[in-house]
């Protein structure tokens, strides 16, 4: 948990490098244990790939903080996300910028980031 409560810090400084080290490290740690919490490491990751322009990673993220082991989200946060993917899939990087963009505010309003 550790490293995901660093990549969170990092993130908060705008230290997108270093959150993004962060977050792999403990996605790397949790890979193997049914931990509920991935959001910890996810939401900076999400956020720092958004910063670096790298809408893939964010998608990839986005789609493991949907994963039914993880901790449900705000119905609102979920629907941003699942839209986000669509677009995603859709081709539409701006749509997909949009409402990832909408789904850090959410996640911003509610604590998560």
């Amino acid at each position: 948990m550790l490293y995901g409560q660093r990549a969170w810090l990092c993130a908060q400084d705008g230290e997108w490098e270093t959150a993004v080290a962060h977050g792999n490290r403990a996605l790397e740690t949790w890979e193997h244990l049914p931990f509920a919490m991935q959001h910890i490491a996810l939401w900076p990751l999400i956020t720092a790939s958004m910063a670096q322009n790298n809408l893939a990673n964010a998608i990839t993220y986005a789609k493991q903080l949907l994963a039914p082991i993880q901790q449900p989200l705000a119905t609102a946060t979920t629907t941003e996300l699942e839209q986000a993917i669509t677009a995603w899939k859709a081709k539409q990087p701006q749509s997909t910028r949009t409402y990832l963009q909408q789904a850090i505010q959410l996640a911003e309003e509610t604590g998560h980031l």
